[in-house]
């Protein structure tokens, strides 16, 4: 059995972006560059 090392649904590179002012930063992607929010994480 072969086992494949990436997830379903994955790339083999999935980007990840850490930044203070990340609202702000998804705000423009969304806006600015019609991106989509696969995932948000929000802490307190």
């Amino acid at each position: 059995m072969t086992v494949n090392p990436i997830r379903d649904g994955f790339h083999t590179v999935t980007p990840y972006l850490f930044a203070d002012g990340a609202a702000q930063l998804i705000e423009f992607v969304t806006s600015a560059l019609n991106g989509d929010v696969v995932f948000r994480l929000i802490s307190a």
